[in-house]
């Protein structure tokens, strides 16, 4: 059942083409979301080589810190997942997790750890679900989602 701001896009205008073919307005989407960063960053005007210290009165080496995670932390998450959603990319169903989390808290709490200090996250993580939702002028335009 879809929610009911859900609507299906059934055509969208990319580089001045009409795209009908579902497949390819997915492709189209994907590419125009994946863009808009650059898009941006070279729409503003250049700035000098220091201008950041005008907004950052001194600098920290060291300013992003995750604490180590603790098996307290990763047991209320485990609690926190919904029974009735579909399993994710594992096929493993919530319940079971919740079942066997006295046995996986302690692996699971090292491997968080050594993402964090080595910096290092699996591409699985990496990967989103995007879902356009509608917002308002003509319904072809990839802006408009």
């Amino acid at each position: 059942m879809k929610p009911q701001n859900s609507v299906d896009i059934i055509k969208i205008t990319y580089n001045n083409k009409d795209i009908t073919e579902p497949n390819e307005i997915c492709n189209r989407l994907n590419e125009y979301y994946c863009t808009i960063g650059a898009n941006l960053v070279q729409s503003l005007q250049p700035c000098g080589q220091f201008d950041f210290e005008k907004f950052c009165s001194y600098t920290c080496k060291n300013s992003i810190f995750c604490s180590p995670v603790s098996a307290e932390e990763i047991i209320k998450i485990i609690c926190k997942f919904p029974n009735n959603k579909a399993p994710g990319r594992n096929n493993i169903k919530f319940e079971i997790f919740k079942k066997i989390s006295s046995f996986i808290v302690n692996p699971l709490v090292y491997i968080c750890d050594i993402s964090y200090m080595m910096g290092i996250v699996t591409n699985l993580l990496k990967i989103a679900k995007v879902v356009p939702i509608y917002k308002k002028g003509e319904r072809n335009l990839p802006g408009n989602y």
